[in-house]
Parts: C-alpha cells; structure tokens; sequence
C-alpha cells in the first residue's frame, strides 16, 4: 500500500498550502530543480509517467522508481566504461524490445479480481469503496 507524500506550495507564508497525494504523477510534477540536466530527467520521467498512466491507468511510482534504475544504471556504464555512446544507446534499445515482447505474452486480460485488488492498494485497504467500484 502506498504512503501519501506533503506537497507544499505557495510563495509567503500567508498563502502556502499543503495537500497530500499518493499520486506519483502529481508528486513528480512538484518537485523543484534548476540545473537543465535535472530538469530534462524530470520532463522524460513526467513523459513515462504520463504514458504509463494513459495505458494502465497507473503505476506512475512504479515508472519513476525503474526509470531512476534505468539512469543510475546507464549513468554507471557512460561513466566507468569506455564504450562508445552510440553502441550503448544501440543496445539499450535492443533491450527495450525484448522486454516489450516479453511483457507482451506474459500479458493477460483484466478479471474482477484484478480491478478488486487495484481497489484496494489504491484506497489504503478500504473494502467498501474496493467493492463498490469492482461492482460498477
């Protein structure tokens, strides 16, 4: 079950205000950076993110927490290696594919089950809401 996350916001102390999410998304979309490679990290994940929730209808976190393994794991190759970046990039995508095609037939059809237990991490365990929007 996921925790929620304090987004503060506001420019003065008369006007700041805090709302709380569990939404990665939104989460990702307040957090602040100013050095242009920061930024361009944070505008690729928001893309992940926002395809991941247009496809699945979540998993923004999920997408976050593997892009970060992803960059810190490509970070550690262009860093300590001497291989071209061209042959790394190429690789990287050939390896995209083949977890596509694995995802692809290990996919399956959604059953009620499914959407119960999506229900239910989404809601912090609430079984009433859990049930209703499985029942819609």
């Amino acid at each position: 079950m996921g925790s929620y996350t304090a987004i503060i916001s506001g420019s003065g102390p008369k006007d700041i205000m805090t709302t709380y999410s569990k939404d990665g998304l939104k989460v990702l979309k307040h957090i602040l950076f100013d050095s242009p490679i920061e930024l361009s990290i944070q505008a690729e994940l928001r893309d992940i993110c926002e395809y991941v929730e247009k496809k699945v209808g979540d998993g923004t976190t999920s997408a976050v927490i593997l892009s970060s393994l992803i960059y810190e794991g490509l970070l550690n190759i262009i860093t300590n290696g001497n291989e071209p970046q061209r042959r790394i990039v190429k690789e990287f995508s050939n390896i995209v594919d083949i977890m596509k095609n694995l995802i692809g037939t290990n996919g399956r059809e959604i059953n009620l089950d499914d959407i119960y237990n999506i229900c239910m991490i989404s809601t912090n365990g609430n079984e009433e809401v859990s049930e209703q929007i499985m029942n819609l």
